[in-house]
């Protein structure tokens, strides 16, 4: 453009001096208070050149702050009711008695001391219960052994079984005053209808005599 204007320049300026020819090849050449003539005007704005090739994936930024906890969203809706489960308790029997009854020695088979109570189990219910009654035996003065608990028995009859089976069971001792004794267990006896009440085994020789009150209670559970 300098060269251009400085062309307009000579021509400008007759043939005096276009007699002589200059190579300007910088515009160091030229004096300062002439190049500041010699610009030219504004040209026009160029086109927009082609996007750049896309830079390099800059590092992560670090975490955030924890933002502030959040409202407590709505109850849900209520499910629906389950099925009625069984009652655990099915059936209670009670059973008392009183009078006097020698219970005989030499025994090796349970007996029931007075009164029972009759119920009846499915193949999975449990029997849970509980008794106590005084014992004595005149004759023993310095105590007799046997065995004693809750037994059960088929309602038709058949042997009377300590729930506490052949090897759990309870030994204590009788004497001329009168003892209270008590028993508490649970068993499953399986399906059928039963006698459940106080059991004694007496295998000493002396009688033992039952002169009061038993009392007890016995459950049926799922």
């Amino acid at each position: 453009m300098v060269v251009a204007c400085l062309a307009l320049f000579v021509a400008s300026t007759g043939t005096g001096i276009a007699a002589n020819h200059y190579l300007i090849t910088s515009t160091k050449q030229i004096k300062p208070s002439v190049l500041h003539k010699l610009k030219g005007a504004k040209g026009a704005k160029g086109n927009t050149g082609a996007a750049g090739a896309t830079g390099a994936k800059g590092d992560a930024g670090a975490a955030g702050a924890t933002g502030a906890k959040g409202d407590a969203g709505a109850a849900g809706a209520a499910g629906a009711a389950g099925a009625q489960g069984p009652s655990g308790v099915v059936t209670t029997g009670a059973f008392s008695g009183g009078g006097t009854t020698n219970i005989p020695g030499g025994s090796l088979v349970y007996v029931f001391v007075d009164a029972t109570a009759t119920v009846t189990t499915t193949a999975s219910q449990r029997l849970t219960g509980a008794a106590e009654v005084p014992l004595e035996s005149a004759a023993s003065t310095s105590g007799q052994a046997f065995d004693y608990g809750l037994c059960y028995q088929a309602s038709g009859g058949g042997a009377v079984i300590n729930f506490a089976g052949t090897l759990t069971y309870s030994t204590s001792a009788v004497f001329p005053d009168r003892r209270t004794f008590a028993a508490a267990a649970s068993v499953v006896p399986g399906a059928g209808t039963w006698k459940v009440g106080f059991c004694v085994r007496n295998g000493n020789a002396n009688a033992i005599t039952y002169a009061d009150y038993v009392n007890g209670w016995v459950q049926v559970t799922n």
